[in-house]
């Protein structure tokens, strides 16, 4: 059997583009084989197809521990807008990491996910932004890009932005939809791709 996905979010771009479509692929051939597995056992086999599979085959909010593949669900997140800031710049997530690895001082002390997850709980934006970290920035081979479109989202009033996963892709968050295309507009400057979205409360789904 062959399989042929079109992939429509943008390769090496730190979205889970790749594993998002893993967890629909696990999800489609246990309909067409009529296995009718488990979802615990879909979620083991996703969390061998890679670490974010599992979280891209729930969806929704979620602490992920381990590797990535052990997941502690969390309330769901207010209706925040998402923008994202793209280019045509890819990064190799183990590129990243071996970068990453190789950085003296690389874990920071003074970074805790409880003020994450407590500011999760209480669904407070400003709370959520002021948690924001990703450790990964320093070792992402577009530094100066993820700088420039975070500098340019804040500049147009987002309240918080990072990078996503291993990069280069940079998301803003923001309340409400006026306040997203200002920043869209903003980061419209400096990135060639620009995407207004919002959280999903579910997984990968079949039509």
């Amino acid at each position: 059997m062959e399989v042929f996905i079109n992939k429509r979010i943008p390769v090496g771009a730190g979205l889970a583009g790749g594993s998002a479509d893993g967890a629909a692929t696990l999800l489609a051939m246990d309909r067409l084989l009529e296995s009718e597995l488990l979802e615990s056992e879909l979620l083991e086999m996703a969390a061998i197809a890679g670490s974010d599979v599992p979280f891209c085959m729930v969806g929704g909010t979620s602490l992920a521990k381990g590797r990535g593949e052990l997941l502690e669900k969390l309330p769901d997140m207010p209706a925040f807008k998402v923008v994202l800031a793209g280019s045509d710049s890819q990064s190799s997530t183990a590129e990243v990491y071996e970068r990453f690895d190789s950085l003296e001082g690389n874990w920071e002390e003074n970074v805790s996910p409880e003020r994450m997850l407590e500011a999760v709980r209480s669904k407070d934006l400003a709370a959520v932004c002021a948690a924001l970290h990703n450790s990964l920035e320093t070792a992402t081979t577009e530094v100066d890009q993820v700088r420039d479109y975070k500098r340019a989202a804040t500049k147009a009033g987002a309240p918080g932005a990072l990078m996503t996963g291993s990069g280069p892709t940079v998301f803003a968050l923001v309340q409400g939809l006026g306040a997203a295309a200002e920043v869209a507009l903003e980061l419209g400057r400096v990135a060639p791709v620009t995407i207004i979205s919002s959280f999903a409360g579910r997984g990968a789904e079949l039509g």
